[in-house]
């Protein structure tokens, strides 16, 4: 009977891990903080392995708001994407190598959701390594 040779308990964790993890091709948030007040920032990860059709992440906040400061930061190593809010139609930035999509925006509360809902969609191709920063915040009715 043959059994793995050599693998060390990190590498154990980090198998098991991996395999628990979202699949390459998924975009996949990480909301490091919760604000500690009312108004206060929301900072969050973006990203993907792979995408090879067109993918959503949801940021919701609590009630009370009618729309979200976005700033956005992102980058892919290869391909084009084309990036935009459900809730902000005919608004659209482009992602390549090299010409990240960076914008600070206000978007109208999408109120079925509680929150924006971020669209990405390759265009004429794979996206490979998509990566960035996005913070966004609730803002009261004018």
């Amino acid at each position: 009977m043959r059994g793995i040779v050599g693998v060390g308990t990190g590498a154990v964790v980090a198998m098991l891990v991996t395999a628990c993890g979202p699949p390459p091709e998924a975009l996949v948030t990480r909301c490091t903080n919760r604000p500690l007040e009312t108004g206060d920032a929301h900072g969050c990860e973006v990203s993907a392995g792979r995408l090879d059709e067109e993918q959503t992440a949801s940021f919701r906040l609590t009630p009370g708001y009618s729309r979200v400061d976005v700033t956005f930061d992102l980058l892919v190593a290869a391909g084009r994407a084309t990036v935009a809010f459900d809730s902000l139609p005919g608004r659209t930035w482009t992602v390549g190598p090299g010409a990240p999509a960076r914008a600070t925006v206000v978007v109208p509360l999408d109120r079925g959701l509680g929150g924006v809902l971020l669209r990405v969609r390759p265009e004429g191709g794979a996206v490979e390594r998509l990566t960035g920063a996005l913070a966004y915040r609730g803002l009261a009715a004018e």
